[in-house]
């Protein structure tokens, strides 16, 4: 049952500033308060919300700024460098990171490193983590220290995270790289945080674990590809073009937990599958390989689940007690976040496997050739034949769609 109800809102407007497309803001959000902390805007009529909504109200779309949008972006399921947290859409663009409200359009915060880019790679998008009790969006950037007389340039990570709830900032990190630490212009990335510890993949580069609350560096290890953070363990790969193999290290000091088997073979493919959990595929390339995708368990490294299906398959988590993992061939099957069990499947019984959009709080979102679709994600059932969109990002206040020329727009939850 959908978990419907009203509810009154403060609508944060956001003070339109000049240029707010260049340049790099100062270490510090800027929000769209005025200076006695009051929002600039008046108390916003009631809005309907659901948790996960499953009917969108098309007959208004809000588009969120164009300088939010990064260019060159894939628009692939799961792919879409954004993300909705409540009314707030979060994304990275052009070295800095904006919050914008999803009911109004508006600007209400930005952010960014306070050094020069290395790069402004499309590739660096924003994640949503707990520090210290509060919701804080993170995103790293990898930035450029400048030489001083006899000392080179060199290059430093800049963590930087802000409350949801106020937009302000509240953490930001510079983590200085080794001299010999080059590729420097390639994007950083926020594989997992817990408590103590942030860990990115920096891509060509390695792993760098960052302490939050010494605030610096704990350790890095050249050619070790973070996935995943689970119980003080970070699993990854490491390896060359023919020959990888999977291994487990503490993220208080490096120390192997655990180690795969090494694989031979020309297709090798690990990632993140859900909290805790990691997926890995892997295949010779001969047309006698049945090969197949296998959950494993971070912390331990051993396997938990084989899909028992060919091809390969991406898994996710919809951030409750669900996960859906879609196989290249266009088939989708739910499991239960904790057993792992399958629950359904599709295409099955003469019903189409839709293509999948979304995937949130029990509802699957995707389209087929009768139209937008909603499903069940424990059932696999259809939940809502007419839900009005199919949403590619998903919050209680509405559902984001990629429109004309790429433009991010958003329908509001319907009553």
């Amino acid at each position: 049952m959908d978990k419907r109800i009203w509810i009154c809102t403060a609508v944060a407007m956001a003070v339109v500033l000049t240029g707010c497309g260049g340049g790099h803001p100062k270490a510090g959000a800027t929000s769209g308060k005025s200076a006695t902390g009051r929002s600039s805007a008046a108390t916003a009529p009631a809005v309907p919300v659901a948790d996960p909504p499953v009917r969108f109200d098309t007959r208004r779309a809000v588009e969120l700024p164009a300088e939010a949008r990064q260019s060159g972006y894939t628009t692939s399921y799961g792919a879409l460098p954004v993300l909705l947290d409540d009314r707030t859409a979060v994304s990275v663009a052009d070295g800095v990171m904006y919050g914008v409200d999803i009911l109004t359009g508006r600007q209400v915060w930005k952010t960014g490193p306070r050094k020069k880019l290395f790069s402004r790679s499309s590739d660096t998008r924003a994640t949503v983590v707990m520090l210290q009790g509060r919701r804080t969006a993170l995103a790293a950037f990898m930035t450029e220290v400048p030489g001083q007389g006899t000392t080179p340039s060199g290059a430093a990570i800049e963590l930087i995270g802000v409350d949801l709830a106020s937009g302000k900032n509240v953490l930001n990190d510079d983590l200085p790289l080794p001299q010999d630490s080059a590729p420097w212009g390639n994007p950083v990335s926020v594989v997992g945080v817990d408590a103590t510890t942030a860990v990115l993949n920096w891509s060509g580069g390695g792993t760098v674990v960052a302490d939050l609350a010494a605030h610096k560096v704990r350790w890095i290890r050249r050619g070790f590809d973070a996935i995943g953070l689970d119980g003080g363990v970070i699993a990854g790969q490491t390896g060359d073009l023919l020959h990888y193999r999977l291994l487990g290290l503490r993220a208080t000091d490096q120390r192997q937990e655990w180690v795969s088997k090494e694989y031979e073979v020309p297709t090798f493919e690990a990632e993140p599958a859900g909290p805790g959990l990691y997926s890995l595929h892997h295949s010779t390339g001969s047309v006698r390989d049945r090969s197949s995708t296998v959950l494993h368990d971070i912390k331990t490294g051993k396997p938990r689940k084989h899909l028992g299906l060919e091809y390969r398959w991406h898994c996710v988590s919809d951030g409750a007690e669900t996960l859906l993992c879609n196989g290249a061939d266009g088939g989708i099957v739910g499991l239960d976040a904790g057993t792992l069990d399958t629950l359904w499947r599709l295409p099955s019984d003469g019903r189409l496997a839709p293509k999948v959009t979304a995937f949130w709080h029990g509802a699957v979102y995707g389209t087929t050739p009768n139209g937008p679709v909603v499903l069940d994600a424990r059932s696999g059932k259809d939940r809502e034949v007419r839900p009005g969109a199919a949403p590619r990002v998903v919050s209680r206040y509405g559902g984001l769609v990629v429109g004309p020329e790429g433009a991010w727009m958003v329908y509001s939850t319907a009553p």
